[in-house]
């Protein structure tokens, strides 16, 4: 017989898995990340995981999730406290470096993140979709800045810059620098 779980035991186990499967991923990556060994680690057996993801795919997309989650409530503290320009550059420099700090982009741009993605429902894909987009017209104008450039433009120019992670290596160590330098000269270019 299944044991049951309270609600509360589901989100702390659920939160659980959710954990270190992100770890495992960030070490492992996609294919090698065991979903035995997640289970092991967080006290569950194999079959009781399936109580809460029916899939490996499923759990993977909840980790994107919360990680998304997770980057969004970090640029919302700093937009609260500081709704301006200035709070705007802090918040994508945080960003940069949270990205940076789990190698993040390159778990995303991966043959792995394909399989990933052939492997998985299309509404996973949809609800990632829903999560994906930081810049907002009505964001930017809640947090204090209008821009000089239609706000797609400069989402691509972000997005071009964070591309620099991919290829971090060849900046000798200095790639925070060079994005510091880089969205500080697009935001003074681009910000009113």
């Amino acid at each position: 017989m299944a044991k049951k779980f309270t609600e509360q035991e589901r989100e702390k186990i659920k939160l659980q898995l959710i954990m270190e499967c992100d770890q495992m991923w960030t070490i492992f990556g996609y294919k090698k990340t065991n979903i035995d060994e997640i289970c092991r680690k967080v006290g569950l057996s194999k079959g009781a995981f399936y109580l809460f993801f029916a899939s490996k795919e499923l759990l993977f997309w909840d980790v994107i999730k919360y990680k998304i989650e997770g980057f969004h409530k970090k640029t919302m503290d700093i937009l609260e406290a500081e709704p301006n320009k200035n709070g705007w550059l802090r918040s994508i420099k945080l960003l940069f470096r949270e990205y940076d700090q789990g190698n993040w982009l390159k778990n995303i741009t991966s043959s792995e993140f394909q399989l990933l993605i052939t492997r998985s429902p299309e509404r996973a894909m949809e609800e990632l979709k829903e999560h994906e987009t930081f810049l907002k017209e009505d964001m930017l104008q809640t947090y204090g800045i209008t821009l000089r450039v239609p706000v797609e433009d400069m989402m691509l120019s972000i997005q071009a810059l964070f591309l620099m992670l991919l290829h971090k290596e060849q900046f000798q160590g200095k790639h925070i620098e060079i994005f510091d330098g880089l969205i500080e000269a697009l935001f003074e270019k681009n910000v009113v």
